[in-house]
């Protein structure tokens, strides 16, 4: 298992993979990297409560969030 802050950062790059695919019109990809992202970052949330990295993880909960 990861240390939390190589979980925060591996959500950090799932997040932006999620963008990528969005924007490359990938839904389906985006979706499966927003999910792989909120994850990452729900366990290192829950070993620390640094802002930064909560809101990273509000982020890829709203992407979840929206309609496919």
């Amino acid at each position: 298992d990861l240390e939390w802050w190589r979980k925060a950062h591996a959500g950090e790059a799932w997040l932006a993979r999620g963008e990528i695919a969005k924007a490359s019109g990938r839904p389906r990809d985006a979706r499966a990297a927003f999910e792989t992202a909120r994850r990452m970052l729900e366990a290192a949330a829950a070993a620390t409560d640094t802002p930064p990295y909560l809101r990273k993880l509000e982020r890829a909960r709203a992407e979840l969030a929206r309609p496919p």
